[in-house]
């Protein structure tokens, strides 16, 4: 889809997506902070139900590798929130 007027281009080619007035969105990065993020729900899910912590039994309590991939679930979520902007320009545009 290519609309020059409204800034509505999809290229396929370089996974690269330019919505609403200019945001630009990298399929590959959008589906590694989902993965994420859907891995830090299902351990929270495992806390919350069993009591048990995945990546805390894998990597250790809190080893430098648990706080890592901690951090990195935690900055995926609030790259994420983007997405909801993202819905909304393109809503508004519609």
């Amino acid at each position: 889809m290519h609309t020059f007027g409204k800034m509505h281009i999809f290229s396929q080619a370089a996974h690269t997506t330019f919505i609403g007035g200019g945001i630009m969105r990298n399929k590959a990065l959008d589906y590694t902070a989902l993965t994420l993020a859907i891995i830090g729900a299902v351990n929270w899910g495992l806390i919350g139900f069993f009591d048990f912590n995945l990546v805390a039994s894998i990597f250790g309590g809190m080893s430098w590798i648990s706080r890592i991939i901690y951090g990195l679930v935690g900055l995926c979520g609030l790259y994420l929130i983007s997405f909801y902007m993202q819905n909304n320009d393109v809503r508004t545009q519609s």
